[in-house]
């Protein structure tokens, strides 16, 4: 089933619309909505019914699986809260082990290399939003100057991912690259930003730098680079948002001086 077809299963509708009340991140109810696309009976489906769904997925990467899983498992675990259903119909199914990866920093040289080939200033905002305070791209699509404070230099993240607010610092280099204040949004001085848009402008910037790059990867600079430089995972997880101090440590890679010293250690 083509993901441009409308939603039309009412449980479905209800719980987006519910999603979007709670002021839930743009980005998840996009997931949220394409899996029920192509789950279209969600609301009314027996646990057969998804389990003969599931098995239509088996061609899926493991991690896609895995996010269509939870969204439907979210999905019925609200329609059971709400009293819509008395059951859950993913019961006997096991999410696939997604494998965390490594995490890709951009290099210094590649951020300086993307930074200077910028000639337009609303996307080196963004860039530098990503690679200097950690920010997700949401987050830099909806910055407005209302949540910059000037004087003690930090960046508030109003009701990100999870709902979570946060307090990030700025550093002298990220305000440079920032003023002036043009209040309403940041990157832009107008309304807020479409993620997905600007998703699409920083990937057509980085290809024209000449690099194969997310922005993601500016996120993963920024915590690796906070952990060398502290050796707090804690207050690393904290800046970043994250729920859980193990998300952080899929962003991070060893301390420098620690990878060296344990280097020299077993050749000794």
């Amino acid at each position: 089933m083509s993901p441009s077809i409308p939603l039309t299963d009412p449980l479905s509708v209800a719980w987006i619309q519910w999603c979007r009340n709670e002021r839930k991140p743009v980005n998840t109810i996009a997931r949220r909505i394409s899996t029920l696309r192509y789950m279209p009976c969600a609301g009314t489906a027996t646990r057969e019914d998804v389990e003969a769904w599931w098995l239509t997925r088996a061609h899926l990467a493991a991690s896609s699986r895995h996010n269509e899983l939870a969204n439907l498992r979210s999905f019925y675990r609200w329609a059971i809260r709400w009293e819509y259903r008395d059951d859950d119909p993913t019961l006997r199914l096991d999410s696939p082990r997604v494998d965390p990866g490594l995490p890709r920093p951009m290099t210094r040289e590649d951020l300086h290399k993307v930074i200077d080939s910028m000639t337009n200033a609303s996307d080196r905002r963004a860039v530098c939003l990503g690679a200097y305070a950690g920010l997700r791209i949401s987050e830099v699509a909806r910055l407005d100057w209302a949540d910059v404070d000037l004087e003690n230099r930090e960046l508030r993240i109003m009701n990100s991912k999870g709902n979570k607010s946060r307090r990030v610092p700025i550093s002298p280099m990220l305000l440079d690259a920032l003023l002036p204040n043009t209040g309403g949004n940041v990157i832009n001085g107008g309304e807020t930003h479409d993620t997905q848009w600007l998703a699409r402008r920083i990937r057509k910037a980085f290809r024209r730098a000449g690099l194969d790059a997310t922005f993601h990867q500016l996120r993963h600079r920024y915590a690796t680079m906070a952990y060398e430089a502290t050796g707090d995972i804690l207050a690393v997880s904290r800046l970043l948002g994250h729920a859980n101090v193990k998300t952080t440590q899929i962003y991070v890679r060893t301390r420098e001086d620690v990878a060296r010293a344990i280097a020299m250690a077993v050749t000794a």
